[in-house]
């Protein structure tokens, strides 16, 4: 009977350190836990106060002002098929930069024809204070929300890699085909934000030189818009990246408790990863050409908005002025 007394005594002993310790271990999490929401709200408030944000190494920044004035590298912009640079972004840049921008676009259109939405072309500066101008064309609202959302994400990773060939580390981009082409302000900051993200993604440091870009447009209603979505695309990245630390966390103490950890989050992550996105970044994370973006995808007439007609199709890459 003392035999049996003693190890039932054992036993509950060795339940109670049991219960212990999995009390210690969740208190544990929970510190963690909310240690990690803490950061992320001071996170977030950081970036909305300030307007910049970080994908990896590269400094996003949104900001309000005139794109001329900026100092970078590069600037990008909205151009039309013909660059002609009459008004909106295009005539501050011309009038600023001077008569060389417009001459200079003028004998790229004589040599190579007509551009295409999603194509760039490369001048100087003029009078400005970049180094080059990559204008690109942005897609009508009108040919199509889906054919607008990607002939835009296409202008944006043109214009960047573009910016990288040339081996520049700076680059300011206004609100492309959210003007008079009548994208959605929101829609088109989702897209530019994601093309961005995808040329992140892919980064090579030898290759992809650009470490600070920098959304730069005139208006408040513009500026607030661009503010918004990047700050929601932030707050889902940290979210995602918090429930995947819970996750870890609960699956090693499952695997300690003989249980099995599943997704805690997976309204997030399907959210993130959904595959009928037309925003949704590829596996291969590799910038594509604009080439595959645009071939044989463009409805007919949308070349013509300046009463010319569409240009033939052909070789998409044309060589800088």
């Amino acid at each position: 009977m003392k035999f049996v007394s003693h190890i039932m005594v054992c036993k509950r002993v060795d339940f109670c350190c049991r219960l212990n310790t999995t009390s210690l271990e969740l208190q544990s999490s929970t510190f963690e836990i909310i240690v990690q929401a803490l950061l992320i709200l001071l996170i977030i408030m950081t970036y909305s106060l300030n307007n910049v944000f970080f994908l990896g190494q590269v400094k996003l920044s949104v900001l309000k002002g005139d794109i001329t004035d900026q100092h970078v590298d590069a600037i990008v912009n909205a151009a039309n098929i013909r660059l002609c640079h009459g008004g909106g972004v295009a005539g501050a840049i011309s009038k600023k930069g001077g008569r060389d921008i417009q001459k200079e676009s003028d004998d790229f259109i004589k040599r190579h024809g007509l551009l295409r939405d999603g194509e760039v072309a490369v001048t100087g500066p003029g009078k400005l204070s970049c180094k080059k101008i990559i204008h690109t064309v942005g897609p009508e609202w009108r040919i199509g929300e889906q054919n607008s959302k990607r002939l835009l994400k296409a202008a944006c990773l043109e214009s960047l890699i573009t910016a990288s060939n040339h081996g520049f580390k700076s680059i300011a981009v206004p609100a492309i085909s959210s003007g008079i082409y009548g994208m959605p302000k929101h829609v088109c900051a989702k897209v530019m934000l994601h093309a961005v993200n995808e040329y992140v993604s892919g980064r090579d440091p030898v290759k992809q030189t650009l470490t600070d870009i920098r959304f730069v447009n005139i208006d408040d209603p513009t500026v607030n818009v661009f503010k918004k979505e990047f700050i929601d695309f932030f707050q889902l990245e940290k979210e995602l990246a918090f429930a995947d630390g819970a996750r870890t966390s609960n699956t090693q103490r499952s695997k300690r408790g003989g249980k099995r950890g599943g997704h805690q989050n997976k309204t997030l992550k399907d959210k993130h990863d959904n595959v009928d996105d037309p925003l949704r970044t590829k596996h291969d994370y590799a910038p594509k050409s604009v080439s595959a973006a645009v071939k044989g995808d463009r409805h007919e007439g949308a070349d013509s908005r300046d009463g010319a007609p569409a240009s033939p199709k052909g070789k998409l890459s044309k060589p800088e002025v």
